[in-house]
């Protein structure tokens, strides 16, 4: 997560760029599911002002795109709804309130921690490795995995994730083939 700390917001992720003439921003997120956020029935984020005074800022519309294996959200935002409106957001941070981090996005980040150590195995019982803890910024939960051919981070959706087991402490894998370069 970005380093801008204050006791009542949470840094979420930044604007990257403007896309069209239409004020429509790319977003960068710091946290697993954006859509927490998004698809709320009034979504709101907040910006730093220069002062340093947070200010609210309503999300208008937003769009993913999906190609391969990523996603990547565009958003355009209520008085930023012209590409030259839209132009002084780039670079900022964006923020959430901290009680709603707390209560909808925290509890949903952490989980991907609660699998170190697990075991990980393909849909054959071919051990591939074990879970290791990992702070690399991803829009889909991630497990990193150290095997003996090195690391491999693997999303936890389908159609990679088929099963997780606690009581053995083990999470079942497949299609591997799809995140291997050879």
């Amino acid at each position: 997560m970005a380093t801008d700390s204050h006791p009542a917001f949470v840094p979420v992720g930044y604007v990257d760029r403007v896309h069209g003439l239409d004020g429509e921003l790319k977003l960068i997120w710091d946290i697993d599911n954006p859509r927490l956020i998004l698809e709320q029935e009034n979504p709101v984020v907040f910006f730093k002002n220069n002062r340093g005074d947070f200010y609210p800022v309503r999300v208008s519309t937003f769009r993913v795109e999906k190609k391969k294996n990523s996603q990547t959200f565009f958003v355009i935002f209520d008085q930023y709804n012209s590409r030259s409106a839209a132009e002084t957001l780039r670079g900022h941070g964006l923020f959430v309130e901290r009680s709603f981090y707390d209560t909808n996005i925290k509890t949903t980040e952490s989980t991907t921690l609660n699998y170190v150590d697990y075991k990980v195995v393909d849909t054959n019982g071919r051990v591939i490795g074990s879970v290791q803890p990992h702070t690399i910024p991803s829009i889909q939960p991630l497990i990193q995995v150290a095997t003996t051919q090195g690391s491999l981070l693997i999303p936890m959706v389908e159609p990679y994730l088929t099963s997780i087991d606690s009581i053995s402490r083990k999470i079942v894998v497949s299609n591997l083939e799809n995140l291997i370069e050879e």
